[in-house]
């Protein structure tokens, strides 16, 4: 019994550093190591009896699939996930799966289904009380709300944003920055991006919250890359995904996650682009 037990948790934490091995190969843009290392994670995942690491390692599967084209395979694995997430309550997971179905559905111009599980996405992170991935979900809604014409969508932002500001919530403010700097680079508008990022670098100097770090960092990484910027985009890239697992795990000191602050990263990149 013991040996059982020792040998499933052996298996449950290489399976959880195969998932970590795989994020970091996915930052230096080795996918086929990427790859590699989650179906590593899913079988040593399933051997230790760990739904969550199956779960989060056929996510991420489903995600590698989504970026090269090949979305057959994307919405069965997406599909799949959905519905063991819902066999076992688990509301996050759920929740991140109907999100990628809906963006799934957005790429190929199925916007009326990509509407629905937007909302689906959304209404189930409630219940979860998940707010980052809520956060998630209402920006990719928006971002389609407007490309179906919804001119309005930037005028309800910029007004929650107002009452956020005006009520001292710098959460809310950081969201709605995120939201019009995701806008921004989804009309291949960078110059807007960064400086709606540049905005939310104040807010999170004052919040100094994971979650808020996180979605900054990623920002400034998707626009470096856009840029060009590789050495900067992986650098921000490697903060967001420290930055997200501090904010999963609710215990910044404990994590032992070694992250430049992202708005130090920008400015080091910034003046390294000019120099």
């Amino acid at each position: 019994m013991y040996d059982l037990a020792e040998r499933e948790s052996d298996e449950r934490t290489m399976a959880a550093c195969r998932l970590q091995f795989g994020l970091l190969a996915n930052v230096r843009g080795d996918t086929r190591e990427a790859d590699a290392h989650y179906h590593w994670a899913v079988d040593l995942g399933s051997l230790a009896g760990d739904a969550a690491i199956v779960a989060a390692g056929r996510h991420q599967l489903g995600v590698q699939a989504l970026r090269r084209g090949d979305h057959e395979e994307a919405e069965e694995i997406f599909h799949q996930g959905r519905a063991e997430a819902g066999d076992r309550r688990d509301f996050e997971v759920l929740a991140a799966a109907e999100h990628l179905i809906a963006v799934l559905a957005e790429r190929r111009g199925r916007y009326d289904e990509a509407d629905h599980w937007y909302r689906s996405a959304y209404a189930n992170a409630e219940d979860g009380d998940f707010a980052a991935v809520a956060e998630m979900v209402r920006t990719g809604a928006n971002v389609l709300a407007l490309r179906r014409g919804d001119l309005d969508v930037i005028d309800r932002i910029d007004a929650s944003l107002g009452r956020a500001i005006a009520a001292g919530d710098n959460a809310a403010a950081a969201a709605a920055y995120d939201q019009l700097g995701t806008i921004a680079r989804s009309q291949g508008d960078y110059a807007d991006a960064d400086y709606q990022s540049k905005r939310l670098v104040v807010v999170v100097e004052k919040s100094s919250t994971p979650d808020a770090s996180a979605r900054l960092s990623y920002q400034f990484g998707v626009s470096a890359h856009a840029r060009g910027d590789l050495a900067g985009a992986a650098v921000n890239y490697r903060n967001a995904l420290c930055g997200a697992e501090m904010a999963r795990h609710a215990a910044v000191t404990a994590t032992g996650c070694r992250c430049s602050s992202p708005a130090r990263t920008a400015r080091g990149s910034e003046a390294a682009t000019r120099t």
